[in-house]
């Protein structure tokens, strides 16, 4: 799978260069007619003429104007689990998948899942090049919790591979990607060891442990060349992959049982994600300059669960999930009601901005309801290669403005491979509205 055109024609030109001599009388005319000249760059057009140039051969390109299979990409929301709350018992058919979401056109989509995936253990990142990868527990009889499963998302076959296994079992652990590498923190028999993946050459490597096991639910985020580490009783901690060394971090002001955080602005912005054991949170937002935590908002908040979510990296939003038995409210199918509550952060103003009339996540309100803690990854994906997202369909029936066209029948649809000429127009738009009702 490649992103350009040109990369193609890279690849192309290097194996030409290996014996050039007879390549390229031979074999670069030939290869010119698969490669598609309306997406080549001008630079390359040029380089690929000067290699012919000594010879009486004519250049014939293809006129196919289509992108290739994985360079039409859409930006998506992908919504990962981790952990279920004593609500779950309706949602065991659909986990076998992850929602997609594509904002600027309100449809949804389905990524699989490994089949026999422990949920509860499972941790999953992202990387610059939108590679998806995943370490968690396959339940098989036998084996015990912890395991040094790792693998990798095939953005054409919708499946995931395995990779070179952890060096030493986890469950839970912090997975984060940074410049380059993949690094797995904590989560394993001692609480405190780390590793760092290269997907260059599919190795894992040892790294200095966390200064103090961390035995309570934890989340990792990175920031510039750093990894921060937030839990509630042990701390916070930050390690410096310049440096390779751990150091102790200032503590949130209100410590949360499960820390969810994502990075915004050259800051880090933490909240409670599981809040059914009836307290309030707040979002603490950590300045690394002044090594300081300090509240975000005017209010303290009130939900079920709850989720930070940056989207272009221009925007962050604080999805609340509330429950509710009242009858003035629709109801679902277990007589109660779900909502989901979407506020915008304000930098200027410090504030949250209730949003009322569009809605930049799906309404999965229910589905959201049911996890302990909620990851939103944003990434580049192939819309016509993921799944059919009726397993989510019922959550949209609950919700009013959504058409049968958020639930693509991607059931019947040709094998990706026999697609590569499809014009389908995947083009991302900006689809987040400034409208809002008031500060929060």
């Amino acid at each position: 799978m490649t992103n350009s055109e040109d990369n193609v024609v890279q690849a192309a030109l290097r194996w030409v260069d290996f014996n050039q001599e007879e390549r390229s009388m031979e074999h670069l005319s030939t290869l010119c007619k698969s490669l598609r000249q309306s997406l080549i760059s001008t630079i390359l057009c040029a380089e690929i003429e000067s290699k012919l140039v000594s010879t009486d051969r004519k250049i014939v390109y293809s006129d196919n104007t289509t992108q290739r299979q994985g360079q039409v990409r859409t930006e998506l929301q992908v919504f990962i689990r981790e952990g279920f709350s004593d609500s779950s018992e309706h949602f065991s058919d659909d986990e076998c998948s992850a929602p997609c979401y594509d904002p600027s056109t309100g449809r949804l989509y389905a990524m699989n899942m490994p089949e026999n995936l422990n949920t509860v253990t499972k941790s999953v990142t992202v990387t610059t090049d939108d590679e998806l990868y995943l370490a968690g527990d396959i339940t098989e009889t036998g084996m015990k919790d912890g395991q040094k499963k790792f693998y990798q998302y095939n953005h054409l076959l919708n499946t995931w591979e395995p990779r070179c296994e952890m060096i030493t079992p986890r469950a839970s652990c912090g997975l984060v990607y940074l410049k380059g590498y993949i690094y797995a923190i904590g989560g394993d028999d001692t609480k405190e060891t780390a590793e760092r993946y290269d997907p260059s050459c599919d190795e894992w490597t040892s790294i200095p442990p966390l200064p103090h096991p961390i035995s309570s639910k934890f989340c990792a985020v990175t920031l510039n060349d750093s990894i921060y580490v937030i839990s509630n009783f042990e701390g916070c901690y930050s390690f410096s992959t310049t440096e390779n060394k751990w150091s102790k971090i200032a503590d949130m002001l209100y410590p949360t049982e499960h820390p969810q955080a994502v990075t915004y602005q050259g800051c880090i912005y933490c909240i409670e994600c599981n809040g059914k054991c009836g307290d309030s949170s707040c979002v603490e937002m950590y300045n690394p300059t002044t090594d300081e935590w300090k509240m975000t908002g005017k209010y303290f908040y009130f939900f079920d669960t709850a989720t930070l979510m940056t989207y272009d990296a221009k925007t962050m939003y604080l999805l609340t999930i509330h429950s509710s038995d009242d009858p003035e409210f629709d109801t679902d199918r277990d007589g109660g009601c779900t909502t989901l509550n979407i506020c915008q952060y304000q930098p200027k103003t410090d504030s949250w901005r209730s949003l009322k009339e569009t809605q930049p996540v799906p309404p999965l309100a229910r589905w959201l309801n049911t996890a302990c803690r909620t990851k939103c990854l944003t990434v580049r994906m192939i819309p016509m290669c993921l799944g059919d997202p009726k397993a989510y369909e019922m959550d949209y029936c609950c919700v009013g403005g959504y058409s049968d066209d958020s639930f693509p029948d991607n059931s019947d649809s040709d094998d990706p491979s026999d697609q590569e000429d499809s014009d389908e127009d995947n083009s991302v738009e900006d689809g987040q509205s400034e409208t809002d009702d008031g500060d929060i």
